[in-house]
């Protein structure tokens, strides 16, 4: 091989075995593996198969295997006999799945057939788990739409036969609220009644799902294929946006009328909101923005524990900020090993409501470094900066990196910021999977 060729080669290896990426945008994925293409491109060489690694989905969402074991509206256990079988049959699942993985890692692909054979192994690897990830689905849409629209029924009957038969039912038709919680959990508008036609919406991707991280990638979570012993990444990172998880009203009546935008008083711009909500599509669709948000709100607070915490009887986190649900979502992905990075803002160390995220890093998990950037002060305008930057006190919307591990945590000083670390009573750091996703509430 030439030299060349050989380095393709090798960051092919890179790119097949050890990157992972989810996003809410589709075009953002396709942008990353266009990103991963172009890197890892030879002459001769076709494209690499990525379509298993790199997931349209929303991260933020979805649920773990454990979240299945209980009814997603009361949230109470479900009955043994459910959960025992359950378990056996997503084991077997898990089993077969992983053989469907390693046939897609079994090459890097350098001809056209090892494409093709790569697609037929991934077509296999979604019909595996096609059943589970259908009651993920249901679950997480039976909680996002609350517990009173949730069909804990419902989402029992589905548990018994998928437990029972390692299969969806025949026909749901006669299931009108658990198909509602399939269709908020697979992004759909409805979800089809009959099985076929659901799964084939499921390999699809026709919509947005709350993405099950255990099911998307079981050769991460379970690689021994067994429910007991889970894993999870080496190493997860990323960007996430900085809003507040709420409806903005004025900007969403923005795209509909820019005289909102400019309305100089409430009176005015109330009379803007009222005209515009006198067309029934509009309002359709402002009640719909409105309720997106109270279900990203009921999602996260089943699925998150550090969002919300008291402090001095106090309760900090009432308003959820999208990098708060991202820095745990992140944690919650890492293996015993595992080290996270993100870029966040002051916030993190500065709010009263990022309380319970400073509480997972530095003491449940283990903050090894966190570099503060201040940027520069305001200019005159038409004036230019020269030489460095001047320092200053950080200022809301300034930002820092924050790198942190799961452990004990031992503190050090550095020059640059805020430094700490620590060393792992067990747990080796070997090279592994690297997970990255910014496809969350907000992104």
């Amino acid at each position: 091989l030439s030299q060349k060729r050989a380095e393709a080669l090798c960051r092919r290896l890179v790119a097949v075995h050890c990157l992972y990426g989810v996003d809410k945008n589709p075009l953002a994925v396709e942008l990353a593996k266009l990103a991963l293409w172009i890197e890892t491109q030879a002459e001769g060489l076709p494209l690499t198969f990525l379509d298993h690694r790199f997931l349209v989905g929303d991260s933020l969402t979805g649920p773990f295997f454990e979240h299945l074991l209980k009814y997603p509206g009361s949230q109470n256990p479900i009955r043994s006999l459910f959960t025992q079988g359950l378990r056996e049959r997503f084991t077997a699942a898990l089993q077969e799945a992983l053989k469907h993985v390693r046939e897609l890692d079994a090459t890097v692909g350098v001809s056209l057939g090892e494409i093709e054979a790569k697609q037929a192994a991934k077509a296999r690897l979604d019909r595996a788990l096609a059943p589970f990830k259908v009651v993920a689905a249901a679950w997480a849409g039976g909680v996002m739409l609350g517990e009173e629209a949730c069909d804990d029924p419902g989402y029992e009957k589905l548990l018994k036969v998928v437990a029972e038969t390692a299969d969806l039912p025949a026909d749901l038709s006669e299931e009108p609220g658990l198909r509602r919680m399939i269709a908020r959990g697979l992004g759909l508008e409805e979800a089809p009644e009959d099985r076929q036609t659901l799964l084939s919406a499921v390999a699809d991707g026709v919509g947005i799902p709350a993405l099950p991280f255990e099911l998307a990638f079981p050769e991460v979570f379970f690689p021994a294929g067994a429910v007991s012993e889970r894993g999870g990444f080496h190493v997860t990172h990323g960007n996430p946006p900085w809003d507040a998880i709420q409806f903005k009203t004025k900007e969403f009546f923005a795209a509909f009328d820019f005289e909102i935008l400019d309305a100089p008083t409430k009176r005015e711009r109330t009379a803007i909101e009222q005209r515009l909500q006198a067309d029934p599509s509009v309002a359709g669709l402002f009640a719909y923005y409105k309720e997106s948000f109270e279900e990203l709100k009921r999602a996260n607070d089943v699925l998150y524990r550090y969002q919300k915490v008291q402090v001095e009887g106090d309760l900090a986190g009432r308003q959820i900020d999208a990098f708060r649900v991202f820095m745990e979502r992140n944690a919650q992905l890492l293996c015993r090993a595992g080290m996270t990075g993100v870029l966040v803002p002051s916030a993190f160390h500065a709010n009263a409501g990022a309380t319970g995220v400073r509480q997972l890093y530095l003491k449940d998990m283990a903050l090894q470094l966190c570099y503060s950037f201040d940027g520069p002060p305001p200019l005159p305008e038409g004036q230019a900066l020269e030489g460095p930057s001047p320092r200053r006190e950080a200022r809301p919307g300034d930002g820092g990196a924050i790198q942190g591990r799961k452990g004990v945590p031992e503190t050090r000083s550095q020059e640059s910021g805020v430094g700490i670390q620590e060393e792992r009573k067990r747990g080796s750091e070997s090279p592994g999977p690297v997970g990255g996703h910014g496809g969350g509430g907000e992104s």
